[in-house]
C-alpha cells in the first residue's frame, strides 16, 4: 500500500511537470518589454479605464489562444502558426502570415532597441541614442555566437520579474497619491489598446506549449488560462504602483520616471528589471528570427544573423525612436492582422481537422465574430490615427 501510494505520488508529480513547463513557455513569451509601456498609456486614459482595458484585452486574448489551442489539438503532426494557416487556409495565406510575423518581429526588435537605450541611459546617465547602439551591438555579438541559454530561463526571469514588481509595489505604497487614479480621458484610448494588445502577444508559443503537453493535452486550457491571468495581475498591480506615484509624469518606459520619484535605489532596481526583461525578449525573438531564416528559408547562417540585426539597425538609424508608437503599430496593425487570420484558420479547423480535440471552445463562431470585429476596428482606427 505504501509503495502504491509512492507510485501514485510520482505519477502526479510527473503529470505536473509538463503542466508547469507549458505555463512557463506561455508566460515567458507573453510577458515582455511591452508591459513597461502600459503605465504611460494608462496615464493617458485614466486608471479605471486602463484596468478595464487590461482585463478586457486579456479576456479577448484568452479566447483567441484557446481557439488556437483547439486548432492545434485538431491537427495531426507538428506545426508552427504559419503551418496551421497553410493547412487550413492555403499556401497564399501562409505567405501572408509569414510576412505579418516577420514585420511583427522586426517591429518588436526595434521597440526593444529603443527601450534599452532609454533604460541604459537612465542607469548610466548617458545618451539613450548611443546606448541603443551599444545594446544592439552586444545583442548582435551574443546572437552570432549562438547563446541559447535564454531559451532555458523563461520561468526564472518570470519569477524574478514577479518578485521585483512586488518589491516596486511595496516600496511605492507610501508614495502613492490616490488622486492619480481618479482622472478619466478617452482621447488616449487607441494607443492604450495597441500597447496593451502588444503586451499580451504570445500566440507563437502555443505550438511549443502543445508539444510540452504531449500526453497531457487535457491540461492545455488550464495552462493557457493561468498564463493569461498572470500577466493581467502583474500588469494591473505594476500599473497601479507606477501611476500612483508618478501620475501625469509617467514616462514611456515606466521604470525611468518611477526611479526619478523614488530615488537612486529604485532607479537601479527598476531599470535592471526593465533591462533584464528587454534583453530576454530581444534575445529570444532574435534567435527565433535567425533560425527562421536559417532553417526554414535555407539562408546561410551568417546571412541569417545579418538579416536579423540589420533591419532594426536601419529602422533605428532612420529615426524611429518612439517606444510607445512602435508598440502601438506592432500591436494594433500586425497583431490585429495575425489575429484575424488565426480566427479564420481556427474556424476552418473545426470542419477540416482530422483529430478529435481534448477540449472544445463553446460558441466558437460568436467568439470568432467578436474577435474579428475587435481586431478590425483596432486596425481601422489605428490606420486613421497613424495617417493623422
Amino acid at each position: 500500500m505504501c509503495a502504491g501510494g509512492k507510485n501514485l505520488e510520482k505519477q502526479k508529480t510527473m503529470k505536473a511537470i509538463p503542466f508547469f513547463e507549458a505555463i512557463a513557455v506561455l508566460i515567458g513569451t507573453i510577458v515582455g518589454a511591452g508591459f513597461l509601456g502600459i503605465p504611460y498609456v494608462v496615464a493617458q486614459v485614466g486608471f479605471p479605464i486602463g484596468v478595464l482595458l487590461i482585463l478586457g484585452i486579456g479576456m479577448v486574448m484568452l479566447v483567441q489562444y484557446l481557439m488556437i489551442a483547439e486548432m492545434a489539438l485538431r491537427t495531426e503532426g507538428r506545426h508552427q502558426l504559419a503551418g496551421y494557416i497553410q493547412l487550413y487556409l492555403g499556401s497564399r495565406w501562409k505567405n501572408f502570415a509569414h510576412a505579418i510575423l516577420l514585420a511583427e518581429a522586426y517591429g518588436a526588435l526595434l521597440a526593444y532597441v529603443v527601450g534599452s537605450g532609454r533604460v541604459l541611459g537612465a542607469l548610466f546617465g548617458t545618451s539613450p541614442w548611443l546606448m541603443s547602439y551599444v545594446f544592439l551591438v552586444c545583442g548582435a555579438i551574443v546572437l552570432y555566437f549562438g547563446l541559447q541559454l535564454i531559451e532555458k530561463v523563461d520561468l526564472l526571469f518570470t519569477l524574478l520579474m514577479g518578485a521585483v514588481v512586488t518589491l516596486i509595489c511595496f516600496v511605492s505604497w507610501s508614495q502613492i497619491r490616490f488622486e492619480n487614479f481618479l482622472s478619466l480621458r478617452l482621447e488616449g484610448l487607441l494607443p492604450a489598446y495597441g500597447v496593451i494588445l502588444f503586451s499580451f502577444g504570445g500566440a507563437a508559443a502555443i505550438p511549443e506549449a502543445r508539444e510540452v503537453l504531449f500526453g497531457h493535452e487535457k491540461q492545455f486550457p488550464r495552462a493557457i488560462t493561468i498564463a493569461i491571468l498572470f500577466p493581467i495581475f502583474i500588469y494591473s498591480i505594476f500599473t497601479a504602483a507606477v501611476l500612483g506615484v508618478t501620475g501625469a509624469a509617467t514616462t514611456e518606459v515606466a521604470t525611468i520616471g518611477l526611479g526619478a520619484k523614488l530615488g537612486r535605489a529604485m532607479v537601479a532596481s527598476g531599470n535592471i528589471l526593465a533591462l533584464i526583461t528587454i534583453s530576454t525578449a530581444f534575445m529570444g525573438l532574435s534567435l527565433s528570427l535567425k533560425e527562421t531564416f536559417w532553417y526554414d528559408l535555407k539562408l546561410p547562417k551568417r546571412e541569417a544573423w545579418l538579416l536579423t540585426i540589420l533591419v532594426p539597425l536601419i529602422l533605428f538609424s532612420f529615426g524611429l525612436h518612439n517606444f510607445i508608437q512602435i508598440l502601438f503599430i506592432v500591436g494594433v496593425l500586425f497583431g490585429g492582422l495575425l489575429g484575424i487570420v488565426l480566427v479564420f484558420a481556427s474556424l476552418k479547423a473545426e470542419r477540416a481537422g482530422k483529430r478529435k480535440p481534448e477540449f472544445v471552445v463553446p460558441y466558437k463562431r460568436i467568439f470568432g465574430a467578436v474577435l474579428v470585429i475587435v481586431f478590425t476596428a483596432g486596425i481601422f482606427y489605428g490606420l486613421i490615427d497613424f495617417i493623422r
